[in-house]
């Protein structure tokens, strides 16, 4: 899959991009989501389209979104903490609810910037 990025939104999956999208992210409220099958991540692009109105394709055949079924999926909901230069983040809500990764750890960073949507980092 190829990277997207406009006014109404990115999609990020190359490393680089994923590092400097990680740097900016910080200190902003995230979605850290840890999902067992990759392979629907298609369907969350139909679902930016959809919703900005991109010219992005839409993926054929269309599946159910990534992060809106009942597969096995956790997802953790907070601001970004962590350092670019160390590679080393964490979102924590309390001492039972956070999520600890490094950079190389995350597939894919999205956010709809036309809906004021907060970004979704990857990781697996």
């Amino acid at each position: 899959m190829k990277s997207y990025d406009s006014t109404d939104g990115y999609i990020s999956t190359e490393t680089n991009e994923i590092k400097t999208r990680l740097a900016k992210l910080v200190g902003q409220t995230v979605c850290v989501s840890w999902v067992k099958y990759r392979k629907s991540f298609s369907a969350d692009v139909a679902l930016m389209h959809l919703a900005s109105s991109t010219s992005l394709p839409l993926p054929s055949p269309a599946r159910e979104p990534l992060r809106h079924n009942f597969e096995t999926q956790i997802s953790v909901q907070a601001n970004l903490e962590g350092s670019a230069e160390t590679g080393k983040f964490r979102v924590l809500v309390n001492d039972n609810t956070y999520a600890y990764f490094h950079d190389e750890n995350v597939w894919s960073v999205l956010q709809d910037l036309e809906n004021n949507k907060r970004a979704v980092i990857y990781i697996n």
